[in-house]
């Protein structure tokens, strides 16, 4: 997979007298390759969209004169989807999709654009050791450094001048066909922030065209938001402004790169983070506008439903009515279906008749403080029932903006939390969205015909040690069970580096 010894970079070491010579050009120009190119730039002076076709000129010439005398002989000519082009990269949608979802994997490409983005997580990237990048992603990092040291996601895109043009062609075609494993790593990791550009160059890209309609949905679900097509516009502005600045020179300058594209990923850093948009707020509480005194009238008032409020409020001043308002819309309560209605009502008249069960019918009501129930939704466990039935807050140590409402046939809401009645084991519990909550009960026993756990190498069931140890062709950390007799000793446990170091150590331990 990796080269025992670098090829281009003797000794790891990324000299600009090893990096210049991998810029020029190792064979002439065929003169009729010459003459097209002329042309070529005389049209798009003109107006003409022809970047394709000199690149793949300039791709011509890097050949041997042999070779170009074959293309322009027979009229062969290089296609736009034969060169390099932003579709040719890797997909990276399932790792735009993990990370918006907030997982977590060990996957190096995955931490490559997670510790990269400057509005994602804190944007510290650390470069991955060798032993840990395949030839995959180091193909994925060239050449997404490439897309944008020449500019080809976009025609409107700033591009570097000619000359620095066929100094890149050359470098990159170099790099990509005669360095080995080790010389793509070595220049990764000598230009780290030129990468880090280029990786937030590609995800912008990327967002934008393929999944232009999946990423609100996934803002939303996260409640992470920012403007997007804003940031994909201060992302292009910056790198076409790192185009202009660090490849306008003579020739390619490597370090003086790495310093612009260290200035541009500061600058997106900065920019992008300050159009970030505040997370939706979440609905004012209650207690933090009405007294204690009008808040318990507005509870003991006779319930309306929200179309009589305001027939009913109209002989009342317009604090106390909008403190019922607010009152009504922080709880509110659902009818549920009709069948789920009479299969509640079944259970509490069956469960009442038994004996010492006349309390069932008070187990279905929903205790909630309107105070702290934003911070801690567990309604029904925070509080304490006092003499004579009084509910007391644990959490404020106070009955005064306690609401009782009761869960018997309806769906309640409170705040952003719903609250059902459970047949099963007679309480209430917070609506999670499932689609079970009416089938199972989530406090509910396991089965008890669930699997015993076994030995993953044997069938022994008892003397059990959990071991975790990281799967490299799925990608995941996988949960295995061995025995006292195939688990190894914790030392040797400390050279496991993934599923194929344990199996083997587990056949040696055998043998031996």
């Amino acid at each position: 997979m990796t080269g025992a010894e670098a090829l281009l970079f003797p000794g790891d070491c990324l000299t600009q007298a090893a990096v210049r010579e991998l810029s020029k050009q190792v064979y002439a120009t065929h003169p009729a390759v010459a003459s097209r190119i002329e042309d070529l730039l005389l049209q798009q002076k003109k107006g003409a969209d022809v970047q394709a076709q000199i690149d793949a000129q300039l791709t011509l010439a890097l050949l041997p004169l042999e070779t170009q005398e074959v293309f322009v002989t027979r009229r062969i000519a290089l296609r736009e989807e034969q060169l390099l082009h932003a579709e040719q990269v890797q997909d990276i949608g399932h790792i735009v999709r993990d990370i918006m979802m907030l997982k977590q994997r060990n996957d190096v490409l995955f931490k490559l654009y997670q510790y990269t983005m400057p509005f994602i997580k804190h944007n510290r990237l650390n470069f991955p050791p060798m032993q840990c990048t395949s030839k995959t992603v180091l193909m994925h990092m060239l050449q997404v450094i490439a897309l944008t040291c020449l500019g080809l996601y976009s025609p409107q895109h700033k591009t570097p001048t000619l000359h620095i043009r066929r100094q890149l062609f050359a470098f990159f075609t170099h790099l990509a066909t005669r360095g080995s494993a080790r010389d793509i790593y070595v220049f990764c990791q000598a230009h780290t922030y030129l990468l880090r550009l280029a990786l937030m160059e590609h995800f912008v890209y990327f967002t934008s065209r393929h999944m232009a309609l999946e990423m609100p949905q996934l803002l939303a679900c996260t409640g992470t938001f920012y403007d997007h097509a804003r940031t994909q516009r201060l992302v292009q502005y910056i790198t076409d402004h790192f185009r202009t600045s660090a490849l306008q020179n003579e020739t390619v300058d490597w370090a003086l790169v790495e310093r612009k594209a260290q200035l541009s990923v500061e600058r997106c850093n900065r920019t992008c983070k300050s159009q970030q948009l505040p997370a939706r707020a979440r609905e004012a509480c209650v207690a933090h506008f009405m007294p204690v005194g009008a808040f318990r009238r507005a509870v003991d008032a006779p319930r309306v439903d929200a179309r009589s409020l305001q027939a009913v409020m109209a002989q009342s001043d317009v604090l106390t009515a909008a403190a019922r308002w607010g009152l009504s819309r922080a709880v509110r309560k659902y009818p549920l279906p009709v069948l789920l209605q009479h299969k509640q009502f079944a259970h509490v008249q069956q469960t009442s008749q038994a004996a010492n069960k006349r309390t069932i019918v008070v187990r279905s009501l929903v205790y909630v403080c309107l105070r702290c129930n934003q911070r801690h939704p567990h309604a029904k466990d925070d509080m304490r029932i006092q003499f004579p039935d009084r509910p007391l807050c644990r959490h404020c140590s106070s009955s005064a903006y306690v609401c009782v409402a009761d869960t018997l046939g309806h769906l309640v809401r409170v705040y952003d939390n719903y609250y059902y009645y459970c047949t099963t084991c007679s309480r209430v519990h917070i609506w999670r969205g499932t689609g079970s909550e009416t089938a199972q009960c989530p406090w509910g026993a396991e089965p008890a015909d669930a699997p015993r756990r076994t030995c993953a190498v044997c069938v022994r069931t008892m003397m059990l040690s959990n071991v975790q140890v990281f799967d490299q062709r799925l990608g995941v950390f996988q949960n295995l069970s061995l025995c006292s007799k195939h688990c190894p000793p914790a030392p040797l446990m400390q050279s496991v580096h993934d599923l194929r170091a344990l199996r083997r150590l587990i056949a040696h331990l055998g043998a031996a």
